[in-house]
């Protein structure tokens, strides 16, 4: 039988009080006042649950930020090394018990260039570790270090189709097999990456992983949905780096606002976290050290390339954060990851936006984060107060809700994609 709040959920005017209720809860003060919002509108929301970054709380496993002397960083979505979960689970528990008995599971996940960097010291004949390599490899080779693939194997899907890219990924998860059953003790003796299992087993268990990816029925829509995400961050870069490229001179709100119209009009999503990150670029050019190698007097193919790299890199960050829509079973536990890198500029990105909040619903629709960079609330600049009222009124909202379908068509994309291509056409080396 349907309940009215299921029946209520298909109502457009449901989903429109809905998120006002959520964006309420998750830009709240304090995580008292936010309770008692949630107290308040707890039938209307009780299967969303809350997670803010906070002094005191709970710590997500070993999914928080740390940062090692050879410059490699384990960096968290959040601002705070705590975190804070209300839903009605843990409200029930606190109001009856005095305190909630939270389940954590977490993982640190590797992208390509983490595994690049890593699977020369796991190959078979590496000798000891380098000492700025060491420190890394004593913290992955604890028990409760959990470290993840997917970003890597995610970015790579694509090259799974080939006999040839398959086999290639599959020598490097047998690499990753090597950390989930290193012989920790071997090594905190010794300084050397040594596994419990042979190399005949770490590889059978690496083919196992990977074809069970290239077998599963849904494996071509998989990548093509990754595809697709992945190539709406790169339109996003590319009007990004147009703006900036073309119109030094404009000034900074101008060329904030040029982003928002293309979002708001093109996209019909307004994506907070790359209009932040590109409103520093805005700000600060170059010295952006994420942005260091766009420049004018570079070939454009090179450029696009560039580009490309760091359209992953910003659907890694986007994949970080919806993880946390994920139960890790059915107890109803709580998941984090925390994403390794090696890369310095990709560490000044990932820290130069961390959550301040997050709002899920698990298995319906995309997750509410809020930043610490407060641009898009109500604001205390009149830029931002301009912004806020621009495109976050309701005749804005109803207008993007209603067309944001055509933003996920695949046959719009490629379209702006040659578009903005074009127009970088203008200013670079050919």
């Amino acid at each position: 039988m349907t309940t009215m709040l299921e029946f209520l959920s298909s109502d457009p005017r449901f989903i429109e009080l809905e998120q006002k209720i959520v964006s309420t809860i998750t830009n709240a003060v304090t995580t008292a006042k936010a309770v008692e919002v949630y107290r308040e509108m707890q039938s209307l929301i009780s299967d969303w649950t809350f997670i803010f970054a906070s002094s005191s709380g709970v710590t997500p496993g070993l999914a928080v930020n740390k940062m090692f002397s050879c410059g490699t960083a384990v960096v968290s979505p959040f601002s705070s090394d705590k975190v804070w979960i209300l839903d009605s689970k843990t409200l029930y528990e606190m109001d009856y018990n005095g305190q909630a008995k939270l389940k954590i599971d977490y993982s640190i996940a590797l992208d390509t260039q983490a595994m690049s960097y890593l699977v020369p010291f796991l190959g078979a004949g590496s000798d000891k570790l380098p000492k700025d390599m060491g420190e890394v490899f004593a913290f992955l080779a604890q028990d409760n270090v959990f470290v993840d693939p997917m970003p890597y194997v995610i970015e790579n899907l694509e090259k799974i189709n080939s006999d040839e890219g398959r086999q290639k990924i599959i020598n490097n998860i047998a690499a990753y097999e090597k950390f989930r059953n290193m012989d920790t003790g071997h090594f905190n003796l010794h300084g050397v990456v040594q596994a419990r299992l042979t190399d005949l087993e770490l590889q059978q268990s690496a083919e196992t992983f990977v074809n069970g990816i290239y077998k599963t029925p849904d494996f071509a829509d998989h990548v093509g949905t990754v595809e697709h995400r992945q190539k709406i961050m790169f339109v996003i870069l590319l009007k990004t780096v147009a703006i900036q490229l073309i119109h030094p001179s404009w000034p900074h709100y101008k060329k904030v606002s040029s982003l928002l119209d293309f979002m708001n009009d093109r996209l019909n999503c307004i994506f907070q976290r790359e209009v932040i990150t590109a409103s520093k670029y805005f700000l600060y050019g170059q010295k952006f050290r994420f942005f260091s190698r766009i420049q004018r007097n570079k070939p454009l193919l090179e450029i696009l390339s560039e580009l490309s790299t760091m359209s992953w890199d910003y659907w890694h960050i986007r994949h970080i954060e919806e993880s946390m829509s994920l139960r890790p079973d059915i107890s109803g536990g709580y998941f984090f990851t925390a994403l390794l890198t090696f890369d310095k500029r990709y560490i000044e990105l990932l820290t130069s936006c961390p959550l301040q909040a997050y709002a899920t619903k698990p298995g319906k629709g995309f997750p509410h984060p809020v930043y610490t960079d407060l641009m898009f609330g109500e604001g205390t600049t009149s830029f931002e107060a301009e912004l806020h009222a621009r495109y976050f009124n309701e005749s804005a909202l109803k207008n993007r809700m209603a067309n944001i379908g055509n933003t996920w068509l695949k046959k719009e994309l490629p379209g702006l994609e040659t578009e903005l291509i074009k127009v970088l056409t203008t200013i670079c080396k050919s």
